[in-house]
């Protein structure tokens, strides 16, 4: 089959992998280890540490500092492709060119990848 000059632009994280489900609870568990900060006070919408901290009045540079070592740290937990992303990848494979666009660690990202096949 001949590719035509389509490109298709896919995120990773929460577009086909579930990484917010997956990812959120055990990162919001390490900051609350790592600081003493009540879990109630993080915001879990939070993508990034500062907006997890945001609303937590009194947050010390150093609890910033633990809770940003805690947030980052690069191990993967098993993770799992949305229903359908595989299918939908596979039906575009060789009839358009697919790009994956993510503004993740580059070796925490390959390693999602990897884990999902």
């Amino acid at each position: 089959m001949r590719r035509d000059s389509t490109l298709v632009v896919f995120d990773l994280d929460d577009t086909l992998i579930d990484t917010r489900n997956a990812l959120l609870p055990l990162a919001l568990r390490r900051v609350v280890d790592a600081t003493g900060i009540p879990l109630d006070r993080l915001d879990p919408r939070g993508k990034r540490i500062d907006e997890v901290l945001k609303g937590v009045p009194g947050v010390t540079p150093e609890q910033r500092e633990a809770a940003a070592k805690a947030w980052y740290r690069p191990e993967v937990p098993p993770l799992t492709p949305f229903p359908g992303a595989r299918e939908v990848l596979e039906a575009l494979r060789g009839r358009v060119r697919l790009v994956l666009l993510t503004r993740g660690d580059p070796a925490r990202q390959r390693r999602k990848i990897e884990q999902c096949g």
